[in-house]
């Protein structure tokens, strides 16, 4: 998750709010110490601007691809 939130350059406290939960729920799901349910999953795609499926298959040779295509938008 935390590969994921850098794509935005978010912090912890950022995502936690556009989550809706704390930050040291969030904070707790990042490091793996709570399971993150279907809905939630949901929620983070959709705020991360993508489809569940991309979420769940991302990869360190995925997140460098999305990292690019993400700044040749700005």
């Amino acid at each position: 998750m935390k590969l994921i939130r850098s794509l935005k350059s978010w912090t912890q406290e950022q995502f936690a709010d556009k989550l809706g939960i704390t930050t040291h729920a969030y904070a707790k799901m990042e490091r793996g110490e709570t399971d993150v349910n279907f809905s939630r999953l949901q929620q983070i795609a959709e705020i991360m601007e993508m489809d569940l499926l991309q979420l769940l298959t991302l990869d360190e040779k995925n997140i460098f691809n999305s990292s690019y295509d993400y700044n040749l938008q700005k």
